[in-house]
């Protein structure tokens, strides 16, 4: 694959190096220093992952549907030049097709909150993600109530999404186009999945252990040009380490195939309109009725407020008593209050 032999980057983040965009070649080594990494092609994911993306994408064989023909004939092959604005409207109508607009929505070209970039301290920076497109929940389709929760979490205007798509053009030439989309899908990717990790993080200071772990851990990626498709799943392991799995490639000038890519894009897609879209709607409404109740998360005898060991309840109110009784004057006795 294209990321053999990486180059190591010297550079650190004291340096103050020039910014590095994805078609930098230490890209991937800074990708890597910040907890992003591409899985190897002959390694296998963790048996719970790969029992997830079981669960979600098609098996057996694919047949060509009316749909899927409909938009080779009548999409694909009518484009004059393989601009990567063209291939970006091929996809969007190839998704849109399949989606229900009341529940979920696509935007395209629009950089991703850099908040939600996973930046480890003391390294240098990935580029803010800009997804040619990328697909996740409206909103307006969250209760009212758990509308005010959502900001806690994800500032970005499709919710929790769970699609990006990078694409190639002509206009993008060189051998590295795929390297560089690949780049580009790693960075989207780990920042959508860090706003679940989010969430998940914040369900377990709250004691709602059921609910953190029925999040999947989870999203997938397509990289483009017109030839060719290929999908990525990118998981995490819930402490800021995030790793992209190459699932499968797809030729979009071949109808058997064109139909396996609309069938494994309908089944994320199903995925995400119902099995993860209802769990994360059941963690959001558990963690506002928890912080509703007024819960606190139980903590471990030393705060994590400087590591000091806090004094039991009952132990500080009888300090209070006594120091409200009357002094023997021998003040010269007592301990020195300098550090209090």
């Amino acid at each position: 694959m294209e990321q053999a032999h990486l180059p190591t980057d010297t550079r650190t983040a004291t340096t103050r190096a020039p910014r590095c965009g994805t078609r930098d070649k230490f890209y991937r080594t800074r990708l890597r220093i910040n907890g992003i990494q591409l899985h190897q092609p002959l390694e296998e994911p963790p048996q719970d992952i790969q029992a997830l993306l079981g669960d979600i994408l098609p098996h057996g064989p694919i047949t060509i549907t009316g749909k899927a023909a409909e938009i080779i004939d009548t999409s694909l092959t009518t484009m004059d030049e393989d601009l990567k604005a063209e291939v970006e409207y091929w996809f969007y109508l190839f998704i849109e097709g399949r989606i229900d607009k009341s529940r979920l929505t696509i935007v395209s070209n629009k950089l991703l909150n850099r908040l939600g970039v996973p930046n480890k301290p003391g390294q240098l920076k990935i580029a803010t993600p800009k997804p040619d497109l990328h697909l996740g929940y409206k909103h307006e389709w969250f209760d009212n109530g758990l509308q005010g929760l959502l900001g806690d979490f994800d500032k970005n205007s499709a919710k929790f999404a769970f699609l990006d798509v990078e694409l190639i053009g002509r206009d993008e030439s060189g051998p590295g186009r795929l390297w560089m989309a690949t780049n580009r899908c790693m960075g989207a990717a780990s920042t959508l999945l860090n706003i679940p990790d989010k969430l998940r993080s914040a369900l377990h200071e709250n004691g709602l252990v059921e609910e953190a772990n029925a999040l999947d851990p989870l999203v997938f990626s397509v990289i483009s040009d017109r030839s060719v498709a290929r999908l990525f799943a990118t998981y995490s392991d819930g402490e800021g380490n995030f790793t992209t799995y190459w699932v499968k490639d797809f030729l979009l000038n071949n109808a058997p195939c064109t139909a396996k890519l609309d069938a494994y894009i309908q089944h994320i897609i199903d995925w995400g309109m119902n099995k993860r879209l209802q769990t994360i709607k059941s963690a959001l409404q558990a963690l506002r009725e928890s912080r509703v109740r007024g819960d606190v998360p139980a903590l471990p005898a030393v705060s994590s407020n400087r590591g000091i060991e806090k004094e039991p309840k009952q132990a500080r109110s009888k300090k209070r008593v006594a120091e409200t009784q009357p002094s023997t004057r021998k003040r010269a006795k007592l301990p020195e209050t300098e550090n209090k």
